[in-house]
């Protein structure tokens, strides 16, 4: 059994700067490591469209039977209309991704959909854990909490929604009649954002942190892991509640398992 985990952040967006990203990266890389995975990352200028697809579905490609593989996508992610047609997006809109290079009007940027198809291509008996700290929900920026320096939603420009309403949404990558197990940790509820957070003197993602900050704790389910996380959070007065997507019986079973 091998592991292998791609982790993306970005700080440096032209106009909306964050300042956590490459700090999840980072922090998240040492903890997988010491779980035994071989690790990427992508961070700031090499965290591009085509590096970030290629990274990932190579990924994905090289997984196989008995193997684990993490996505950790820290940065903005936004909403889009929805292009290939299909009636997955009930308002019309599809959540994206932001990678450095984002435009919005030529349509480089990385959809749920994008994602779904390459997870798609999983072999039976491969655990994929994709984990994301980013918006992908919401009608715009949230207030911030004083100890939070800025969200993680980056609003399409409004010509280009034809000044829709952008209903509260969430990632969709999950597939339940999938032979293969992919569980998503996403970093807030469809009606929130998230945001990065000032820990000390440095910066990290509200999410991120806590996520790992359980992690670190032991080795519990992961229906634990998302309520210890959930009340660390309130704890520290940060107003977002990660979420975890997956099947009932890998609600039951560790991390990583």
């Amino acid at each position: 059994m091998s592991k292998r985990a791609l982790l993306v952040g970005i700080n440096v967006y032209p106009g909306c700067p964050l300042q956590g990203c490459v700090n999840d990266v980072l922090n998240m890389e040492t903890f997988l490591q010491t779980q035994g995975f071989e690790t990427k990352h992508l961070l700031d200028r090499e965290a591009t469209t085509k590096n970030i697809t290629t990274e990932l579905k190579a990924l994905v490609k090289w997984a196989q039977e008995g193997d684990s593989i993490i996505f950790h996508y820290s940065g903005h992610g936004s909403q889009v209309p929805d292009r290939n047609g299909i009636p997955d997006e009930s308002e019309g809109l599809d959540e994206i991704i932001c990678p450095i290079d984002i435009d919005f009007y030529s349509g480089r940027y990385i959809t749920d959909d994008q994602l779904h198809a390459i997870f798609g291509t999983l072999p039976t008996g491969v655990l994929a854990e994709v984990i994301l700290d980013c918006c992908h929900s919401g009608s715009g920026l949230r207030d911030i909490h004083p100890d939070l320096s800025a969200s993680r939603f980056m609003p399409a420009p409004t010509d280009l929604l034809e000044k829709r309403v952008l209903e509260e949404r969430e990632l969709v990558i999950l597939d339940p009649s999938a032979q293969n197990t992919v569980v998503l940790w996403a970093a807030c509820r469809s009606t929130e954002t998230a945001a990065d957070a000032q820990v000390g003197s440095t910066f990290n993602g509200a999410f991120t942190y806590s996520f790992l900050n359980t992690l670190n704790q032991g080795n519990f389910s992961r229906e634990v892991i998302e309520a210890n996380t959930q009340n660390f959070m309130r704890s520290r007065g940060w107003p977002q509640n990660p979420q975890l997507e997956c099947t009932d019986i890998e609600r039951t079973r560790p991390f990583l398992a």
